[in-house]
């Protein structure tokens, strides 16, 4: 969606080589797999994020956009006892916390622990970065440094629910995730590698009660026919998804849920439901596009999301279970997240902005939440603003 990215201008990541290679563990790959290497050597390549660009501007806002955000109500009225219906939790991220803590502002670990410590969640969404995971080619397979010591501290904090997110398009800027070696192939070898990444991924978690739910590639179809990120969908995206999905059903040994998500604003539902068992919309109601914030606005048909009850029978009509999977929580941030000065943070982003979007969100009929932006709550917290930090700790104890 347009609205988000969240890692926008925002992900100048500078990573230790050294640090980064002594820190990862190779699982072997069985030998099966062996045969899907090209014939030409691959060349080792480092483990680091695509470059920090800027997403593009939307060519269909409706909304003109403003230098400042509609401002809220002092104290926004909202309903905890609500939420004692919901699932809540949030995402995590090691490569924007490892960006966020740079300088010695946090410890990346630290900083997830203490997420967990302190919100309790019922449910954890983390990020298997393909291009990380595989850096240096197809013949292993690096989880202990990016995925292993995140599902550890999930399941000794007793969370019964984590969702891992699988493919070449997963949350964060610039959403294509895609190894270097993988770059430069042809579609056809990229779509027969990323199968077999997926297959090493799914094997080696098999039977692994700590995952609960495959996130399947991130919001593929647009609605408008527009795409987000650095890259493109395959020119076959609909079948291929469907080989992807098939090859997770054939080698986990617990059956369990495939998501498949979508922009809550502009994605294409149906298309987006199908091979899948749960269907994931993003809510975001503030980008910062064109020189100005865009409010995506909701509560009548005409808005970005329409009434409560059209989004509920919009979501209706996948025929899935529909999750809130990724809900803005975070400040939009014209330049650097890092950098932006507390009082600017607060326009985008505040208690009482997350107050009306989970509103609206309950009244839609939707029982699973998962926050995105819980890095940051800690990060303003240590600047001397805690009230997001505190408002969120209400919101996933009324939830309990």
């Amino acid at each position: 969606m347009v609205r988000k990215h969240r890692f926008s201008a925002r992900l100048g990541i500078s990573l230790s080589l050294a640090f980064l290679f002594s820190a990862c563990a190779v699982v072997p790959v069985p030998i099966a797999l062996q045969t899907v290497s090209p014939s030409t050597t691959q060349q080792t390549v480092q483990p680091t994020l695509s470059p920090t660009l800027a997403p593009s501007p939307s060519p269909t806002l409706s909304v003109v956009p403003s230098a400042t955000p509609s401002v809220l109500p002092t104290e926004a009225p909202f309903d905890y006892e609500r939420l004692k219906g919901m699932t809540l939790g949030f995402t995590y991220s090691l490569p924007h916390s490892m960006w966020l803590c740079e300088g010695g502002r946090c410890d990346p670990r630290g900083l997830l622990l203490t997420l967990i410590q302190e919100l309790a969640p019922e449910i954890l969404r983390y990020e298997l970065y393909w291009n990380w995971a595989q850096d240096d080619g197809p013949n292993s397979l690096k989880l202990d440094y990016n995925l292993e010591w995140q599902l550890r501290y999930a399941a000794q904090a007793g969370i019964k629910k984590v969702i891992l997110c699988l493919g070449r398009k997963v949350p964060h800027w610039p959403e294509y995730h895609i190894p270097p070696w993988v770059a430069k192939l042809s579609e056809e070898e990229q779509k027969r590698y990323l199968l077999a990444y997926i297959e090493m991924v799914v094997k080696a978690y098999a039977s692994d009660t700590r995952i609960s739910h495959w996130q399947l590639e991130n919001e593929l179809y647009y609605a408008d026919g527009s795409t987000f990120g650095i890259g493109k969908p395959f020119s076959d995206q609909e079948a291929f998804f469907a080989q992807q999905a098939e090859i997770i059903r054939k080698y986990d040994k617990l059956n369990r849920s495939i998501i498949a998500t979508v922009s809550g604003d502009k994605g294409d539902f149906i298309k987006t439901a199908k091979s899948a068992n749960i269907l994931g919309f993003t809510f975001f109601s503030i980008s910062y596009d064109n020189g100005g914030y865009v409010e995506h606005t909701y509560g009548t048909p005409k808005s970005d999301y329409g009434t409560a009850g059209m989004f509920r029978a919009k979501l209706a009509e996948s025929g899935l279970e529909s999750w809130d999977i990724e809900h803005q929580a975070e400040t939009w941030a014209r330049e650097s997240l890092r950098d932006i000065s507390l009082e600017e943070a607060s326009k985008s982003m505040n208690p009482n902005r997350v107050k009306r979007d989970l509103t609206f969100v309950m009244d839609a009929g939707v029982t699973t939440g998962i926050f995105w932006g819980a890095e940051q709550w800690k990060d303003l917290e240590r600047r001397g603003d805690s009230s997001m930090l505190n408002f969120m700790k209400k919101i996933f104890a009324a939830a309990k």
